[in-house]
């Protein structure tokens, strides 16, 4: 199975640096560079297990982007994680709501890296397995009605 990751980086510094580190770690996978305005159509495109979007990116298009990846029935479970410093500068108040599901830090750690996509991929796994019993439950309930 090939591991896909999208990264949103707008300023290009964070692409190489993560590409390196997932490099010595993943086995089989492919790494795809977006811009803020891209990363609703590449989605679409290469299907990425995860996403992962600077802070830098996440200006009105950034933001535009994942809110219609989160109601893309085909590309709502994505996980999408914010590359951030943590700067004052940087406001995350509403970035769950828009459907960041974690954060990487700057300067990047690499088993922090590591373990925040690892613990973004069992969080779909969950969600996807919740979604199965409740379609199974919505079944048996019609059924029930009848």
């Amino acid at each position: 199975m090939i591991y896909r990751i999208l990264i949103a980086d707008d300023q290009g510094d964070s692409f190489e640096y993560l590409q390196e580190i997932i490099r010595d770690e993943i086995d089989s996978f492919e790494i795809f560079r977006s811009n803020r305005d891209e990363v609703y159509k590449l989605a679409l495109k290469h299907d990425p297990d995860i996403i992962l979007i600077s802070v830098d990116s996440l200006a009105r298009e950034g933001i535009e982007s994942i809110m219609s990846l989160k109601q893309d029935k085909t590309t709502h479970d994505i996980p999408v994680l914010l590359i951030t410093d943590y700067t004052p500068r940087t406001s995350l108040d509403r970035v769950f709501e828009y459907g960041i599901v974690d954060f990487i830090r700057k300067p990047y750690d690499k088993n922090e890296l590591l373990m925040r996509i690892e613990a973004a991929e069992s969080r779909r796994e969950f969600q996807h397995q919740i979604y199965i019993e409740h379609e199974l439950l919505r079944e048996l309930s019609i059924v029930a009605k009848k």
